[in-house]
């Protein structure tokens, strides 16, 4: 997402050297799926999922402008929402400041109502930054979000944008992941300028969700882990004679045969007083239970571990 006001074009047709870069850049940018130039909100990756990325932003500044109760792709409402925050940006402030352009540009969703924001640059929060000359244009900042994206290409229109929020939603709650508001309330992404090719677009969908109640599950099944109990050491079974001979051939078989022996003479041993106590008999036979190993599957995010890397 780029442009410019009178000074900005001035300034350029000014510097020659700069024109061109200026033009080159734009021209890349056809090809690119993040503009080239342009500051982004850093964030922390949490986990990865199927398709998607729990993220950790920081709190940072925005300039936002209400689109009413309007659809996301309204080319009217977007085209004046974009007017008016471009104009902000470049100059139409109490300073006359050009802050330079950020991406990407955000729509967030809530009740069926739209508002569209510019990212401040990270040396502005809204309590620094210049204020804006046009009254429908105000500055938030917003405060620390955990959300889930996920990304897709060409434009990001309302039935697009309508399937990748179903999907989203389906993979979470696969996942045992919690999202407030059942979706209701959502943020788009757009990264790229207009004239950037379909296919390269980058854009993403991002729902608020709540991890809290995920850790705490894992801590659960953490505890049901470690409190399972063991097999008994002095137990060994016929299946232990199988699996010996299949793995470590006839010296362990003889092993496994011989502890089998040992274990069968202190049972009777110590268990002659009370025929009834003799539960298992014969360790050879096909009546002897098997052990179950009691296994817990954690929320298996694409195999992927948290990462503490900021993007």
């Amino acid at each position: 997402a780029g442009g410019g006001g009178p000074a900005t074009v001035a300034a350029l047709m000014q510097d020659p050297a700069r024109t061109l870069e200026a033009v080159q850049k734009e021209a890349r940018n056809v090809f690119t799926r993040t503009p080239e130039g342009l500051e982004t909100p850093p964030y922390k990756l949490l986990r990865k999922g199927t398709g998607y990325e729990i993220r950790e932003y920081p709190a940072y500044g925005v300039a936002q402008t209400s689109m009413g109760a309007t659809m996301i792709n309204s080319a009217l409402t977007g085209s004046r929402s974009f007017r008016a925050l471009a104009s902000f940006i470049f100059g139409g402030n109490t300073q006359g400041a050009n802050l330079g352009m950020t991406t990407p540009v955000r729509i967030d969703v809530a009740d069926s109502v739209s508002t569209m924001a510019f990212v401040l640059p990270s040396k502005y929060s809204a309590d620094t930054a210049p204020m804006p000359n046009d009254p429908s244009v105000t500055l938030e900042q917003l405060a620390v979000q955990t959300l889930a994206t996920i990304e897709f290409t060409g434009f990001a229109t309302d039935g697009e944008v309508a399937r990748q929020r179903d999907r989203l939603l389906t993979q979470l709650r696969r996942d045992g992941v919690d999202v407030p508001d059942a979706g209701l309330r959502y943020t788009v992404f757009q990264y790229n300028p207009p004239y950037t090719l379909p296919w390269l677009r980058r854009n993403e969908l991002a729902l608020p969700v709540d991890l809290r109640l995920y850790s705490e599950q894992e801590q659960f099944v953490g505890e049901a882990e470690s409190s399972a109990p063991s097999a008994p050491m002095n137990e060994v079974k016929a299946e232990d004679v199988a699996a010996a001979a299949a793995v470590g051939g006839a010296v362990a078989v003889a092993e496994a045969s011989a502890a089998t022996d040992a274990a069968t003479n202190a049972t009777a041993a110590t268990e002659s007083t009370d025929d009834d106590d003799d539960a298992y008999g014969d360790l050879s036979s096909d009546e002897a239970p098997s052990d179950i190993d009691d296994e817990y599957d954690l929320y298996d995010l694409d195999d992927s571990s948290p990462s503490d890397t900021d993007s």
